[in-house]
């Protein structure tokens, strides 16, 4: 919320476009304007790099091609939950696996009686 609000009083005080004079076509943003105005975004997609960047190495997938697609301003909101959702259900799957290969003297006896919140 302070990063929007500090976003807004940029673009209040900087200024946009150059001197106004006759036959001056319409001013435009200039670079700091336009500079302020990226940069929560930057740093936000900085931090996705980051955040990619680590979970990719220890999925063992490929960091650089995650970290480059979560690096570019709008595609990072598509691909970096998608990668967030893989990583989720690669855990759900070695969960699944370390299930299935359990024992069957470490599962409960079939006629265990379970546990009941019931006072």
């Amino acid at each position: 919320m302070q990063l929007l609000t500090l976003t807004a009083h940029l673009m209040d005080v900087l200024p946009f476009g150059g001197p106004h004079g006759p036959g001056d076509a319409a001013p435009g943003p200039n670079a700091a304007a336009i500079l302020a105005a990226a940069f929560p975004w930057i740093v936000i997609s900085l931090i996705h790099g980051v955040l990619v960047w680590i979970t990719a190495r220890k999925r063992r997938s490929n960091p650089w091609v995650w970290t480059i697609l979560a690096l570019v301003p709008v595609v990072d909101w598509l691909t970096t939950p998608l990668f967030f959702f893989l990583s989720l259900l690669s855990v759900l799957d070695r969960l699944h696996a370390l299930e299935a290969a359990r024992p069957a003297a470490a599962a409960p006896p079939p006629g265990a009686a379970q546990a009941t919140w019931e006072a």
